[in-house]
């Protein structure tokens, strides 16, 4: 008998090896898009709250506050949907295209089914993070075109802050839950080692690891 979406995605989370089999045994595309839609609807609401938290003002730059702020709103929320599904199909196709270089037997569409259930712990990461940002106190930004080092001493001493040092632990442990996830449902699709299963898995996670994490402390 087969185990519900529920239960897939309770059991992939916290018994991967044993529900992962019957992921591979029986892989179905449309829920794999039905939880990267839920890690996009998130990931959107995550953008909203963060965007009403970190406050630009553009005043003395001759540009209109009102139109900025609703332009920086709108552009955010769809690059948070989009990066989703990209995010998706570049983990999955990057993790794929490494196990067939050696030697790898599984298809594409099951490993996207793989990782589509894997980023169910990013979006609980994701759903912390929201909560961490919701509960902070807004910060102010003021956009001084002649002194932009000011402005990104601004933007290092945030990033700095204990809230945003949660959140990018936070970010990190939940990729690094889904990188095991991914392990191994890639062992039992692509029917490698372990060894070479962690190689296709850990590349994709170390790019995702210097995307959401790196960039704002080691750049």
């Amino acid at each position: 008998m087969s185990s519900s979406l529920l239960q897939k995605i309770l059991g992939v989370v916290f018994s991967p090896g044993k529900y992962m089999a019957e992921i591979v045994e029986k892989p179905f595309l449309e829920e794999a898009l039905l939880l990267v839609g839920f890690y996009a609807t998130f990931g959107a609401i995550s953008a909203y709250i963060s965007l009403n938290r970190i406050i630009y003002d553009f005043q003395g730059t001759g540009i209109d506050q009102e139109t900025m702020n609703k332009f920086g709103l709108i552009s955010g929320l769809v690059a948070a949907i989009v990066m989703s599904f990209f995010i998706w199909a570049t983990v999955a196709g990057g993790i794929h295209l490494l196990a067939q270089f050696m030697g790898g037997k599984g298809s594409f569409r099951t490993i996207l089914v793989v990782v589509g259930f894997s980023l169910m712990p990013v979006l609980l990461a994701t759903l912390l993070e929201t909560v961490l940002i919701y509960l902070s106190e807004p910060v102010y930004i003021t956009m001084d075109i002649s002194n932009p080092a000011a402005m990104g001493d601004m933007m290092d001493e945030i990033y700095q802050s204990s809230t945003y040092m949660a959140m990018a632990i936070i970010g990190a442990l939940g990729w690094i839950w889904a990188a095991f996830i991914q392990l191994k449902g890639t062992v039992l699709e692509e029917r490698l080692s372990q060894m070479q299963a962690g190689i296709c898995v850990g590349v994709p996670l170390i790019l995702m690891l210097i995307m959401t994490v790196g960039t704002r402390y080691l750049i």
